[in-house]
């Protein structure tokens, strides 16, 4: 068990076994037993969801595999590893091509 669960586990039955004793008893049906009440709820549910969060990133994690797996073997089938690593070869001198990568000024656009 987590700290959390550990301490709502605690709490209640701490709050419970004060409610039980003299001194207890006088608080014990206004404050006590509602507190008791609430914090072993949140024990419980979050014992619940722990077990659920478990089996969802058990889940989530061969899903990932799969999927990195899937997409190693699209990218090899395509050929797409070996073009990634390589640079651009081909590079335009066009003057329209150069135009097209310098920064777009207004006294620039002006001049045109």
């Amino acid at each position: 068990m987590k700290t959390l669960p550990k301490s709502f586990l605690i709490t209640s039955i701490t709050c419970f076994v004060l409610g039980l004793t003299g001194p207890g008893g006088d608080l014990a049906w206004g404050l006590l037993y509602p507190i008791t009440a609430v914090l072993f709820i949140l024990f419980f549910v979050t014992n619940l969801l722990a077990k659920e969060m478990a089996k969802l990133d058990e889940e989530n994690n061969l899903l990932a595999k799969e999927v990195a797996k899937f997409g190693e073997e699209c990218t090899a089938d395509l050929g797409l590893v070996a073009s990634l690593d390589r640079p651009a070869a081909s590079k335009s001198t066009s003057r329209s091509a150069k135009r097209a990568h310098e920064p777009a000024s207004f006294a620039g656009a002006m001049a045109r």
